[in-house]
């Protein structure tokens, strides 16, 4: 019932035939038109790639407020942080985080995203004194983005909190690794651009 209702609608949005303005129609109108609904309408309309056409709009329309589910997220996570609400933070900013191995979450930008939400999260267990969580986000930070000097240095804090002559060495050899990158990053920011 649902389909034939959701049909009835969309017809009617569509009453012109013009395939390309009733395309327009339905991504401006931004139908929310279950699969079997899109099918069935395809099927009426014997047009076989406007089903892929009206799939790949819904994706992309489902992609883009997801990412404006996830920015939010994190802007969130960032007040909270500010505010010292430590659990609210890592809460919305594990939301923020990219899933690896999905659409979003692969390129080298989502890597950068993703350490820096560790990174900050690590952050916010150190200042709730969980040293061991703290480590654990500062090593996933360090892991998707090395050249990145802070979460050798977040790293180093949460196991020099943990302590133990082993992790006192780490500690010691993600600071001078975090003291390499910054160097590194200053020399790069005071020759500017060529």
């Amino acid at each position: 019932r649902l389909i034939s209702q959701q049909l009835i609608k969309c017809r009617s949005i569509l009453s012109d035939g013009d395939h390309t303005t009733w395309r327009d129609r339905i991504q401006a109108a931004r139908l929310p038109l279950s699969e079997q609904s899109l099918r069935a309408l395809c099927d009426s309309e014997d047009d076989p790639k406007l089903l892929g056409e009206l799939l790949a709009s819904r994706e992309l329309s489902n992609a883009g407020r997801r990412l404006r589910e996830i920015e939010k997220s994190r802007s969130d996570g960032d007040s909270c942080f500010g505010q010292k609400s430590y659990f609210e933070a890592l809460g919305h900013w594990k939301v923020a985080l990219l899933p690896a191995g999905g659409p979003l979450g692969t390129s080298s930008r989502d890597h950068k995203w993703n350490a820096q939400l560790h990174c900050n999260r690590s952050a916010a267990y150190l200042r709730l004194r969980e040293y061991s969580k703290a480590l654990a986000e500062a090593n996933e930070a360090v892991k998707l983005f090395r050249s990145w000097a802070k979460p050798y240095f977040r790293r180093a804090s949460a196991a020099a909190a943990l302590g133990g002559a082993s992790r006192l060495r780490e500690a010691r050899t993600d600071l001078l690794e975090s003291r390499r990158l910054l160097r590194k990053e200053l020399t790069v920011l005071s020759e500017g651009p060529e």
